[in-house]
């Protein structure tokens, strides 16, 4: 297990370095970026043909199920729809509030994108124990979301073959009590 901890420069925006441009590493290891709205798009238009980029809220029928762990461990039930299809091992982590509390452990996974919406909020994808679809939306930078990165130059491959980190980035509490973002990435290796 790796432990990586950004405190130092973790309370600007160029920790994610929200941008509009694929490829940019924010917080992930050489080699893998956060992906762009566009990108997790077009993971969850792929698994779902229904699936619409074009407005927020819930979208598709099933992208969720299929981005999801499956079981119980990391998701209460009735973890509806989770087949884990893609590859993306997707975790009800929860998130992190502004005031420091955890919620929505084991009910929601949420995904930041390193797209803006505008200078106080960014677009994330959620995922939910109670349904398959997926929840396309922005929220406020403040908040800690889990990130998941994307391999350099996935373009280049067929979409089947994304390359995903293998664990979520996690957030904790900043031990200064500033309002920051504090990410961990466990890896298996």
């Amino acid at each position: 297990m790796v432990i990586r901890d950004w405190s130092s420069d973790v309370c600007s925006s160029d920790l994610m370095n929200y941008d509009l441009t694929p490829g940019i590493q924010g917080i992930c290891p050489e080699g893998w970026h956060v992906p762009t709205a566009a990108e997790l798009c077009t993971l969850a238009s792929y698994l779902d043909s229904t699936f619409n980029c074009n407005s927020y809220g819930w979208r598709g029928t099933n992208a969720g199920g299929k981005l999801k762990n499956t079981g119980f461990l990391n998701w209460n039930s009735p973890n509806t729809g989770a087949t884990n299809e893609s590859g993306f091992s997707g975790l009800g982590a929860g998130g992190r509030s502004y005031f420091g509390s955890f919620n929505n452990i084991l009910s929601s996974g949420y995904f930041w994108s390193s797209t803006e919406y505008d200078s106080l909020y960014s677009i994330y994808i959620r995922l939910t124990n109670q349904q398959a679809r997926v929840y396309y939306h922005y929220y406020q930078k403040t908040f800690g979301f889990s990130v998941r990165c994307l391999r350099d130059h996935w373009s280049e491959l067929s979409i089947r073959h994304l390359s995903l980190a293998p664990a979520p980035y996690h957030h904790l509490p900043s031990s200064r009590g500033k309002i920051c973002k504090i990410l961990i990435k466990i890896c298996n290796k």
